[in-house]
């Protein structure tokens, strides 16, 4: 990867509301025709655009039940509550397949 295009892919992860390794890893494959066999590549990438990741869990939350039951409730609490707006098609509820519990 030529110096020019690793500038254009760092102004493009600045441009971004949010970081997400698989949208890299389409972007570079698409713009510049660029695919890494490592996943460390594309850390580096993000490091150089001086972006922060975090790895996932290494403990699964399930195995803490009392933690996991906490956390579903404050969820629930918190939906509960936007649930007029919700109906109202005033606001929009995402759900990712990666969240951490816990955290």
């Amino acid at each position: 990867m030529t110096s020019a295009e690793m500038s254009e892919v760092i102004s493009w992860l600045k441009e971004q509301e949010y970081w997400d390794l698989s949208e890299l890893k389409c972007y570079l494959a698409e713009r510049s025709d660029v695919v890494f066999q490592s996943p460390t590549s594309y850390y580096k990438i993000l490091k150089s655009a001086r972006i922060s990741w975090q790895k996932a869990q290494k403990k699964h939350p399930r195995q803490e039940p009392e933690l996991v039951k906490k956390r579903v409730k404050e969820i629930n609490e918190i939906l509960e509550e936007l649930m007029p707006a919700i109906k109202a098609e005033k606001l929009v509820v995402y759900a990712v397949d990666e969240v951490h519990l816990l955290e």
